[in-house]
């Protein structure tokens, strides 16, 4: 951090501030056209309470290639501008969650976006897993007594994968699903979606989906229902994601790297202090003199 360098090198934190921003704009002056590559992620990150984000555009090698303000439209619109058009045609996937602002800014500004936008598995395995929870929630209540107190506290075993599914928990769930029908029917609808997901590649995939929403659509649950709509309509980024095998994971763990910068730096003063700060640590530049 800026202030272990200082303090090491017993310099003021101006000092050390300057060197870094003028490293990072040595940096940046050697690139002579806005970073890309072929397979991009775009994930937001917050640099400050209160919904302050910046967005992250990287590659598939956690590379940082650019930071714009917020997490909407613009955000992610506003980079795609600067790119020539070889470069836009040069992309074959964006890989994002279901962000709506990303979602139109790349169908605006990128070529073919419908075969090039990727919806992150992990998103909608957790979107289906909250469908799971909040139908444990409202079905535990009207459970007999006895099933109730033996149901408490069993909520991960609705999401344990099957590497944590032990003998005992598998046992327990057999019974839970027994007791707690509409439940079960949401467990049962997010495992087949990731088996789905775990298949190898082939165009079936599409027809394994097609019939995963209609059991989905007839499901007794709304919310299940309400998922299942959102994820028809955004069935073309899932099946680009699995045809080439790309997901959101780097972008995460950058993500995670970024977080841990700014919770190491104490926070920063303003948005385009943390960017630099991103850049620097995570930009890949050349800042040599």
């Amino acid at each position: 951090t800026v202030d272990a360098v200082r303090k090491q090198l017993k310099l003021s934190w101006n000092a050390v501030d300057g060197i870094m921003t003028r490293a990072v704009k040595r940096g940046l002056a050697r690139i002579k056209k806005p970073l890309s590559a072929r397979h991009m992620n775009v994930d937001e990150v917050a640099f400050k309470k209160g919904h302050r984000y910046i967005t992250v555009i990287s590659d598939r090698d956690g590379r940082a290639l650019a930071l714009t303000d917020d997490r909407g439209t613009e955000s992610l619109a506003g980079y795609l501008r600067t790119l020539t058009d070889g470069q836009l045609l040069a992309i074959k996937t964006l890989s994002m969650d279901m962000n709506a602002g990303y979602i139109r800014a790349a169908r605006i500004h990128l070529p073919s976006a419908v075969e090039k936008i990727a919806f992150d598995r992990f998103h909608v395995a957790k979107q289906l897993g909250e469908v799971v929870d909040k139908t444990r929630q409202n079905e535990h209540p009207h459970l007999p007594v006895e099933s109730r107190r033996q149901a408490k506290g069993t909520r991960f075993l609705w999401q344990y994968s099957d590497k944590w599914m032990t003998e005992s928990r598998q046992e327990k769930l057999m019974w839970l699903r027994a007791q707690m029908k509409l439940t079960s029917q949401c467990w049962a609808l997010k495992e087949l979606a990731k088996d789905i997901w775990n298949r190898p590649w082939s165009e079936e995939r599409r027809s394994d989906w097609q019939r995963w929403l209609a059991l989905a659509a007839n499901s007794d649950v709304p919310m299940m229902k309400n998922a299942a709509k959102t994820i028809g309509k955004r069935l073309y980024g899932i099946l680009n994601a699995m045809r080439h095998s790309v997901s959101n994971g780097n972008a995460e763990a950058l993500n995670s790297k970024i977080r841990l910068l700014r919770i190491k730096a104490r926070g920063y003063r303003n948005r385009e202090r943390f960017k630099l700060g991103v850049m620097f640590h995570y930009g890949k530049l050349n800042m040599e003199f």
